[in-house]
């Protein structure tokens, strides 16, 4: 059996050299809709989000703000958010103040993300579930995925950074083991293949990266200034799931995010984030459960603008993933009901007059597969 299936070798070792090319390639058909540049990690009193005459909403701890929004504060009331540049604002007057004059529209100063190109899963693949278009901190991760119909073993390889680790598994977790530690600063590729006996009956390819040293020190001053700033739990988690992401370590968030949701009944924002960092790492399923609990909480706090970000996330992940003509017919209804939302909004913004255009754009391609 190992002797069969080392004659692949070749064609094991260039799949996952493809990824290494497709690692610094952007997938525009993957970026989500309207995902908030800035969160709020703590509300005290009656503090009220104002996008426009018509389209207001109450203020609550993990909600997202733009930059056009303003935040009216009644008397006692204090609000802490924190920033897309990783600053932290706090306000505690009464009055109106513009999102844009507490926090600069900036972003940090990590200069060294990664982009990737991030493909919809296959069920009948064994696609990478974690860590999966993520950087990581630990140098021996455990590696799980999705499990094959049928399949009786599982071959993983690792390869990045002169290792080429190989071994065999029955079940879809494993530990890496080998005696080579993985370097900080490199992408390595995973490919897994599943097998049914001799057979080779399914194999998928991703990856992850090392945090950098000059990454990893700079995360732990600024995860150890937060810890030292908050004491409430939700109140520090919601600050790391924004520091992990702006680190690009999504596993790390979506860890976070997943505790938070399973201790308490989140806004509309939390599940938003959650499905945001599933569609960073590409898995698009994952993604569209929580963008649909979203909705339905966006939908209970008349967050009209919110609504309208959320259905035109769904309308595209439900295209991606789709597969038959009801599929379609669904993402077409969602990206139909998000145009009335965008439509109906006051003042609308650069950012949002583009992402009418691109809804429409994209309903265009969606009908022309409804038969």
């Amino acid at each position: 059996m190992a002797g069969s299936r080392m004659q692949k070798s070749w064609s094991r070792i260039t799949g996952v050299l493809l990824g290494f090319i497709l690692w610094g390639t952007a997938n525009p058909a993957l970026l989500a809709f309207g995902i908030s540049p800035h969160r709020i990690l703590r509300v005290e009193g009656e503090v009220k989000v104002k996008r426009d005459r018509k389209n207001s909403w109450n203020a609550y701890q993990g909600l997202g703000l733009n930059n056009n929004h303003r935040l009216v504060l009644s008397s006692g009331a204090r609000v802490t958010i924190y920033c897309s540049n990783n600053q932290i604002r706090e306000v505690s007057s009464r009055g109106g103040y513009p999102v844009s004059g507490i926090c600069s529209s900036n972003r940090s100063n990590n200069s060294n993300r990664c982009t990737i190109t991030r493909t919809p899963e296959d069920p009948n693949n064994p696609y990478l579930i974690s860590p999966r278009n993520t950087k990581i901190t630990e140098s021996q991760p455990l590696l799980s995925w999705h499990p094959v119909a049928g399949a009786t073993s599982y071959r993983v390889e690792i390869i990045g950074a002169g290792l080429d680790w190989l071994t065999e598994v029955e079940g879809t977790l494993v530990r890496y083991d080998g005696a080579e530690v993985l370097q900080p600063g490199w992408y390595y590729g995973v490919k897994i293949t599943a097998y049914q006996g001799e057979k080779d009956i399914a194999n998928s390819s991703a990856g992850f990266a090392i945090l950098s040293e000059e990454e990893k020190q700079q995360l732990e001053v600024a995860a150890k200034e937060l810890e030292e700033q908050f004491s409430e739990g939700e109140v520090l988690a919601l600050a790391l799931v924004s520091l992990y992401r702006d680190y690009d370590l999504y596993d790390d968030a979506i860890e976070v995010l997943q505790r938070l949701i399973s201790e308490g009944q989140p806004g509309a924002g939390v599940y938003q984030l959650l499905g945001q960092t599933y569609w960073d790492v590409g898995l698009l399923g994952l993604a569209k459960a929580q963008f649909v609990k979203a909705l339905e909480a966006a939908e209970a706090e008349e967050n009209w603008a919110l609504q309208g970000s959320l259905q035109a996330s769904l309308g595209v992940v439900t295209d991606l993933i789709g597969t038959t003509q009801a599929d379609f017919q669904e993402a077409a209804a969602l990206l139909q009901e998000a145009l009335v939302v965008y439509r109906g909004l006051e003042e609308l913004t650069a950012e949002e007059a583009a992402r009418i255009a691109q809804i429409e754009e994209r309903l265009v391609e969606v009908k022309g597969k409804i038969e």
